[in-house]
């Protein structure tokens, strides 16, 4: 199966919003956890 160039952009993209999202949850709960 071949991918063409935007669903390459756009799954690159959902990967690190979704990798960001985890960090700042986990940043979050050491905030939370810290105070």
């Amino acid at each position: 199966m071949r991918l063409d160039v935007r669903t390459k952009l756009l799954l690159l993209v959902l990967a690190n919003v979704c990798f960001f999202f985890r960090i700042e949850g986990w940043l979050e709960l050491m905030v939370v956890a810290g105070f």
